[in-house]
């Protein structure tokens, strides 16, 4: 089991998983994104079909990833904790840093827009799997591992990762 000490550690299968979505979410609101409203088909792209099941209960892959889980909790520092709560919120402002001054969106209406439909639009595409496999949060599990408000939703896939990286793909075709 890697060591939450050692931050360079290889990102986790459990981690990886989702790629395939978000691969598939970032290349099909790519191509359209200034041709329509709505950039994906009804049900497409299909998590249950791209994404393998997580980890069964009780299983020795769940123990494991919840032992991370706890490693990673217990270990974080405050500058880690402080950065995280901002970015749970999903902000569009968070790419600011990395863009620039330039990525105000007050400023840039259209992209604000086409943010807001993505935004919307993979909502369902991201419910659907977490709906089906209905994954427990670990702080649900553990109730040490609290931190915030609660989600009302279930963790599997991730939809923080995934919109993330959707947003992200998003911005960098632009």
């Amino acid at each position: 089991m890697k060591s939450a000490h050692n931050r360079f550690t290889p990102t986790p299968l459990p981690a990886l998983r989702g790629a395939a979505l978000v691969l598939v979410l970032s290349l099909a609101l790519a191509a359209p994104l200034w041709a329509q409203t709505q950039y994906l088909p009804a049900g497409k792209p299909d998590g249950l079909a791209l994404l393998p099941p997580p980890p069964a209960p009780g299983s020795e892959e769940e123990a494991a990833d919840l032992a991370e889980t706890r490693a990673v909790f217990t270990h974080r520092t405050p500058a880690e904790e402080a950065q995280a709560k901002i970015d749970a919120k999903l902000a569009f402002s968070i790419f600011a840093p990395a863009i620039g001054p330039e990525f105000d969106l007050g400023r840039l209406p259209k992209t604000q827009a086409l943010l807001r439909s993505v935004k919307a639009e993979i909502d369902g595409i991201i419910d659907a799997p977490k709906n089906y496999w209905k994954r427990r949060r670990p702080y649900l599990v553990d109730p040490k591992l609290a931190l915030g408000y609660p989600e009302p939703s279930y963790s599997y896939p991730s939809g923080h990762s995934t919109r993330g990286t959707v947003y992200a793909g998003v911005l960098a075709l632009l």
